[in-house]
C-alpha cells in the first residue's frame, strides 16, 4: 500500500423493510490519481457532495457503529494499518 492514497466511492442508499440501508463501495487507488478522477467525474456528473474528516475519527465511529450491530465494515487491512 503506497503511503499516500485515496478511496473513490459509490454510496447507494435503498429503502428496506428495516428502514434505509446505506451500502458503499470503495476503490483505493494512488493518491496522486484523484485530482484527475475527480474532475472527471465533476464535468460529467456536476459538482459532488464533500465531508472532511480526521482519519482517525472516521475510523473510530466506523468501529463503533459495527461493534454495536448497526453496521457492516469489510475493510482491507492494509488500509487499516494492520
Amino acid at each position: 500500500m503506497p503511503d499516500a492514497y485515496a478511496t473513490i466511492g459509490l454510496s447507494v442508499v435503498e429503502p428496506s423493510d428495516s428502514g434505509a440501508v446505506m451500502h458503499v463501495r470503495s476503490w483505493v487507488i494512488p493518491a496522486d490519481r484523484a485530482e484527475a478522477f475527480a474532475a472527471q467525474m465533476t464535468a460529467v456528473f456536476g459538482q459532488p457532495n464533500e465531508m472532511v474528516s480526521p482519519f482517525e475519527a472516521m475510523t473510530a465511529g466506523a468501529e463503533a457503529a459495527a461493534e454495536k450491530g448497526g453496521a457492516v465494515f469489510m475493510i482491507d487491512s492494509e488500509v487499516r494499518g494492520g
